[in-house]
């Protein structure tokens, strides 16, 4: 193709309203012409951990904040958004092939904190006093193993936390400050717990919030603790 019939087609597209995707923005967007699935891997917890991190939650206004519901709690290991139907499925044998046989983990609860930081909160958290280095090297193993697969994920660092609560967008800076003390003066209750799966979910987003379809279960080994 030479220059000028470069441009007259770029001119066509522009007048018909076409216009390339941009693959760096719509990485986890949905696509409007396949079948997608938005997929994410975590680790489940139990009841009453989730209600008591549910707890820091509740102390904010829903003006200021959207909780989280206790039964929606996790911990993340990697998200890869919307890929194609067809990729779940070697999403999932990544999920066997890398955890599989793995020990279970023994956790505790550990102090509330926010990102990007408590002083300029946007999401709230519930973080690990025990068991946060386990978790990463889950997470170490399932993205290689979702690396290996080619299936695409966000590649932020993991680290090992309950997300409780998102700050609004419109909140103002008082609002904020108020949120950022409360988190320097509550005290969570440091209960233990045990992780004894590993979960491939699908995230059915509505405006009534999402839904976590569990599409694989990959059991760890009930005999140890690590």
């Amino acid at each position: 193709m030479d220059r000028g019939e470069h441009f007259a087609r770029r001119g066509l597209r522009r007048a018909a309203g076409i216009r390339r995707p941009d693959r760096a923005r719509d990485r986890f967007l949905a696509p409007r012409t396949l079948i997608s699935l938005r997929l994410f891997v975590a680790l489940p917890v139990p009841s009453d951990v989730a209600k008591e991190c549910a707890r820091l939650g509740e102390r904010f206004s829903t003006d200021a904040v959207k909780r989280v519901a206790p039964e929606l709690m996790h911990l993340t290991l990697a998200f890869i958004g919307y890929v194609p139907d067809t990729t779940a499925a070697a999403a999932a044998a990544a999920l066997r092939h890398s955890l599989a046989g793995k020990e279970s983990i023994a956790c505790r609860l550990g102090d509330a904190g926010a990102f990007p930081t408590a002083n300029r909160p946007r999401v709230v958290w519930v973080g690990l006093a025990e068991g946060a280095a386990a978790v990463r090297e889950r997470a170490d193993a399932v993205r290689e193993a979702l690396r290996e697969a080619r299936v695409p994920f966000d590649e932020k660092p993991a680290v090992a936390h309950l997300t409780v609560a998102r700050v609004r967008d419109d909140v103002d800076g008082a609002a904020r400050a108020a949120i950022a003390e409360s988190l320097r003066s509550v005290r969570i209750e440091p209960l233990s717990f045990r992780i004894d799966e590993a979960i491939l979910f699908e995230s059915k987003l509505a405006r009534s919030g999402p839904t976590y379809i569990p599409l694989e279960r990959v059991p760890t080994r009930r005999d140890a603790l690590a």
